[in-house]
């Protein structure tokens, strides 16, 4: 298994090494962001947990950084006019920090400001994908994206495997069992190493050649045809990384245990996810995109009957599993079928690539929100809090044939020739 994960690794550096410097810089930060990221996402929801235990205010909390996610994508539309897309990129990676780190030190936990962390740290990330993904189609045409997608994904399984296990198990495991310190200072260090880190990323911010877009217009209601089923696509992959994202923390929280738990699950299972990028990212061809696609979702729902079945530890874990492969495939097919999207739908309306990506973002976090909404729905109409867990992974999972519909029908308007696209 060492053997071959080093194998893995030393293949995917020398694909790296094919990407152009700026390329490599992109790829480079997002290592760094992903390092970080997991603090931010997983810890901050199992601290929110510990503190209160109540799902609401881990559900508000997210909610908020989804509302400010779009809003950051807005913003920096506008700000790009004005500003240089480093400095932009730069402000987006401090912003997706920065409020977590006060909250640590503060713990002001309430209703009523609550959505307010959530709303800063989601403009700080929508600042920083928004530049990210506009970097990204850029670096990449139709041949690489599929393999340039499973780089990224690479990079996010990196950072989901080294940062919970090392700040899960060893640090927070280990002062817990020996006494060596208390959990609340640990996020306390945490969050100041991750904000340190994230400021230090300037260095090599500055030594890039990022190109700022000229933005005059990039707010559209309205949008070719085919960009209307990549919309519904979005709203769907959205509603399943509710369940990714927000809601697989909180059921670990409340099946398994506690934060180094949390950790050791989240980086034992990303082991897996290496092989299944790599398979995927450099063996496929665009026209397999939806068959990929296809199964992540079946993966999923396996995950999501498991669970349905067997809501304890031997449930959460075969969902776990197959999450782990169900990610990378879902997403990796998602976005190079994305980025060709837009550079068919571009080209025939002659609008600023940056108009699809905020359109995007809109209906993605639509789909993240409604995932939410469909749990607290489940708990409106009666079921527990434990029950609605059990249910919703299975739920989400369904919809995503949906999905698979949607991306084979905008694969095969992409790949066809230009003279044969039609609205």
């Amino acid at each position: 298994m060492i053997k071959a994960l080093s194998q893995t690794i030393k293949k995917q550096k020398d694909a790296f090494a094919r990407f152009s410097p700026d390329a490599q810089r992109l790829l480079s930060l997002n290592l760094i962001y992903h390092l970080v990221l997991p603090i931010i996402l997983i810890f901050v929801q199992a601290f929110l947990w510990g503190q209160t235990r109540d799902i609401k205010i881990n559900l508000i909390y997210t909610l908020g950084s989804f509302g400010g996610n779009y809003v950051g994508y807005l913003m920096n539309g506008f700000l790009l006019r004005k500003y240089s897309i480093k400095v932009l990129f730069y402000i987006g990676m401090i912003l997706s920090v920065l409020p977590m780190a006060v909250l640590v030190y503060t713990i002001d936990i309430q209703y009523s400001n609550i959505v307010w962390y959530g709303i800063v740290f989601g403009i700080g990330t929508g600042m920083y994908y928004s530049c990210r993904n506009f970097l990204s189609y850029l670096a990449t045409d139709n041949e690489n994206r599929t393999f340039f997608a499973g780089m990224e994904q690479f990079i996010i399984i990196s950072g989901n495997f080294i940062t919970p296990l090392i700040f899960g198990p060893i640090i927070i495991g280990l002062g817990e069992k020996y006494g060596w310190y208390d959990k609340q200072f640990i996020y306390q260090v945490g969050l100041a190493i991750s904000l340190t880190v994230m400021f230090l990323t300037w260095i090599l911010i500055r030594k890039s050649n990022f190109r700022s877009p000229e933005l005059k217009k990039f707010f559209y209601l309205r949008f070719d045809k085919l960009w209307n089923y990549q919309r519904f696509l979005s709203l769907f992959i959205g509603l399943v990384e509710t369940g990714f994202y927000m809601l697989m923390a909180l059921l670990i929280l409340n099946v398994v245990g506690e934060e180094s738990a949390l950790g050791l699950i989240e980086s034992i299972s990303t082991i897996l996810s290496v092989f299944v990028v790599y398979v995927v990212s450099k063996k496929a061809k665009p026209e397999q995109r939806a068959n990929i696609l296809l199964a992540g979702a079946v993966s999923l729902t396996i995950g999501g009957l498991i669970l349905g079945f067997e809501y304890s530890v031997i449930g959460v874990l075969g969902l776990k599993f197959f999450q782990i492969i169900a990610d990378p495939l879902l997403h990796s097919s998602y976005r190079a079928t994305w980025w060709s999207v837009i550079e068919t739908v571009s080209k025939k309306e002659e609008k600023h690539g940056y108009a699809y990506m905020l359109d995007t973002e809109f209906f993605i976090n639509v789909g993240r929100s409604l995932g939410g909404v469909i749990l607290l729905l489940l708990i409106t109409l009666g079921l527990t809090p434990d029950e609605s867990l059990q249910y919703i992974f299975l739920i989400l999972a369904l919809m995503q044939f949906i999905s698979f519909a949607l991306l084979r029908y905008l694969n095969i308007k992409t790949l066809e020739p230009a003279e044969n696209q039609t609205n």
